[in-house]
Formats: structure tokens, C-alpha cells, sequence
């Protein structure tokens, strides 16, 4: 009902116009819940302000706006990822932005759920000559620093370790490394 009476549209016009904190948390609350069915999204999509306007939200309202912005942005990715979706987030900033939230203290669910969107695209948005690459890399580093974290407990900014198997084979184990391995520093330097 709240669909097709145009509440999307209204909604997203309404957030151009920057409205205070906690308006933006409710309409993207909203907007959220609309972007739950089909008609949402494709009514979400039509707007052609929809992907940039949640994109610029993103880490700069509350942690309850990246909340919904990146839930918003997650059902657009799973459902409705068309060429034109994955091209409008790369323009928009969506994937820098997506990228910027990996470095904040954020929830654990929040950081899974960007990954999620990241990893899901990663393929496509790699074939735009505009995508640094080296961003994507380091969004895997930084994925990989979190399961090894999840795994083996604190990893120390600016040092760098190794995960090998130890002796008798069955098990890996975390080493602190004088430096990074070759195989690794040339992989990014090359990206």
C-alpha cells in the first residue's frame, strides 16, 4: 500500500533535503522495511537519487543511519544487482564509502554485512578502469586481519605476520614476521 501510494519517492525527496538526525534514522528506518519487498526496491531504484542519497548517510548521521543505509544497500545488492546497480554504487561512492565503514568501530554484523555487499560485487566493479584496486585489495586484507583476529585473538597495527602450518601439519599457527612476504607486498603493489 505504502508503495504504490509513491511513499519511496516521497521519502527519498524528503532525505535530499537533509533533514535533522533523527529523521533521517526514520526514513531510512522506512525506507528499509519498504526495500524489504520487490516493489520497494524497484520503486527505490526508479528514484535516481535512491543509492547516492543512503550512500552519503553512510558515517555521517549516527551508527543507527549506517545501520539501515547498509541494510538498505544490502537488499539492492542481493535482489536487485543490475548492471546499472553495481555501475551507480561504484559512481556514487557507494563502494569508497562501504570501504570507509571496514576501518570505523563498528558492530561485528555491520562489518559482515558490508563485506558481504563488497565481496558480492568485487568481480564487477574490478572491470571499471575508475576502481582503484588496490582499495578492494586492502578491503581483503582487512577481512583477512579479521579472521585472523577472530581466530588467534589481538593483531598488532603496522606489523605484520605469517599463518603457516605447524609440525606434524594438523594445525596452523600465527607467527609475528620480521616482515611482510615478498609474495604478499608484490600481489599489492601490483594491484
Amino acid at each position: 500500500m505504502m508503495v504504490e501510494s509513491g511513499a519511496v519517492s516521497a521519502l527519498i525527496e524528503l532525505e535530499l533535503g537533509s533533514p535533522e538526525k533523527r529523521t533521517t534514522e526514520l526514513i531510512l528506518g522506512i525506507l528499509f522495511h519498504l526495500c524489504s519487498c520487490a516493489d520497494g526496491r524497484v520503486e527505490f531504484l526508479r528514484h535516481k537519487g535512491g543509492i547516492a542519497v543512503v550512500t552519503k548517510r553512510i558515517m555521517r548521521v549516527s551508527p543507527a543511519a549506517d545501520d539501515r543505509a547498509v541494510m538498505i544497500l544490502s537488499l539492492i545488492s542481493k535482489f536487485s544487482a543490475t548492471s546499472w546497480v553495481v555501475h551507480e554504487m561504484l559512481e556514487v561512492g557507494t563502494v569508497t564509502k562501504l570501504c570507509m565503514l571496514l576501518q570505523l568501530d563498528c558492530a561485528a554484523y555491520l562489518k559482515e554485512k558490508t563485506m558481504e555487499i563488497l565481496r558480492s560485487h568485487s568481480d564487477d566493479w574490478l572491470k571499471f578502469p575508475c576502481i582503484d584496486k588496490s582499495v578492494l585489495t586492502r578491503v581483503c586484507l582487512a577481512f583477512a586481519d579479521e579472521v585472523l583476529c577472530w581466530l588467534y585473538g589481538t593483531i598488532k597495527e603496522n606489523e605484520d605476520y605469517i599463518l603457516q602450518f605447524a609440525p606434524p601439519f594438523n594445525q596452523l599457527e600465527l607467527l609475528q614476521a620480521q616482515s611482510c612476504p615478498d609474495a604478499i607486498t608484490n600481489h599489492v603493489e601490483q594491484s
